[in-house]
């Protein structure tokens, strides 16, 4: 190959959209006036640029309704679609409530009860 040629060359990496790779493929040969080479899940874009591609991308993504994922430029000549991570949602702990005062647990001295200690309805 011309050493030019493959630098203005373009690779899509497209492995993690997993079952949706096929109809984004359909879809940048929809939009692009070019040759698409595709090998697997990479897609090589000879005149289309980085920003353009992904563009197309957030515009597929958007279409199909995929949350989620995200589309790295990682250099000139390499865009890769991430999926989000999943991060795991910690259980919410059972806090316990404040401890009642001691005037408040001994229900037979209840006339002795200081007073400004207001207790909260039930």
């Amino acid at each position: 190959m011309d050493p030019i040629k493959s630098e203005s060359m373009l690779t899509v990496d497209l492995k993690e959209l997993k079952k949706n790779v096929r109809p984004a493929v359909e879809y940048l040969r929809s939009r692009l006036h070019e040759p698409i080479d595709v090998k697997g899940s990479q897609v090589r874009l000879t005149r289309t640029n980085a920003r353009a591609a992904k563009l197309l991308l957030h515009k597929f993504l958007r279409q199909l309704r995929l949350e989620g994922f995200r589309i790295l430029v990682v250099h000139s000549g390499l865009i890769e679609v991430h999926a989000s991570e999943k991060v795991k949602e910690r259980p919410a702990r059972a806090t316990q409530g404040a401890k009642p005062s001691a005037w408040e647990t001994i229900s037979d001295l209840w006339y002795l009860t200081p007073p400004r200690i207001i207790r909260p309805g039930k």
